[in-house]
């Protein structure tokens, strides 16, 4: 467990029960809807987290921002016209919104909620983040690559293992 771990990010509203933040959705049991005037600080925890985010966000449409946690996820959805789901952050998954609580120095859920298997502890909870934040492990194939006849041989293109994609390079023009 990491040092970083060990402090709550906040710690101005001490006590703060876990329903003043999160609200219990209408879409699923494992589904917790942000209070809009929350929605920043658990937005600013979550960036702080470090953890990968998908986006999507485009003319005309709807935007999206997903951040994976645990085993579940961080939603933000901001929508023009006539949505299905309104805008707001939401969080997928118990797990997550114990995490979520931690971090954020509220009062979790005293018992189970409904569709909780079990109550983690806390400790568990900040181990599994640990092991999410790892970096993948290097992968290794053994397919040769295509290359052009200059381009210079390395290691790693010899074994076939690196960390990141390859890439087909050019020789310089002449």
């Amino acid at each position: 467990m990491s040092a970083s771990h060990d402090a709550p990010v906040t710690s101005s509203e001490r006590n703060r029960v876990w329903s003043e933040v999160f609200h219990r959705s209408r879409i699923s049991p494992h589904v917790f809807v942000v209070a809009g005037a929350e929605a920043a600080q658990v937005n600013q925890v979550v960036a702080r987290l470090g953890l990968p985010r998908a986006t999507s966000n485009s003319l005309f449409d709807n935007a999206h921002w997903a951040t994976p946690l645990l085993d579940g996820a961080v939603t933000r959805l901001l929508t023009y016209g006539l949505p299905a789901l309104p805008s707001g952050t939401r969080v997928y998954g118990h797990r997550p919104l114990r995490l979520l609580c931690h971090l954020m120095d509220l009062r979790p859920p005293a018992r189970a909620l409904t569709g909780e298997r079990q109550m983690p502890e806390v400790d568990q909870l900040l181990a599994d983040l640990d092991r999410q934040r790892q970096p993948p492990p290097t992968r290794c194939s053994r397919r040769r690559t295509r290359r052009w006849p200059t381009t210079p041989r390395r290691s790693s293109q010899r074994s076939g293992c690196s960390s990141e994609p390859r890439r087909l390079t050019r020789p310089p023009p002449r």
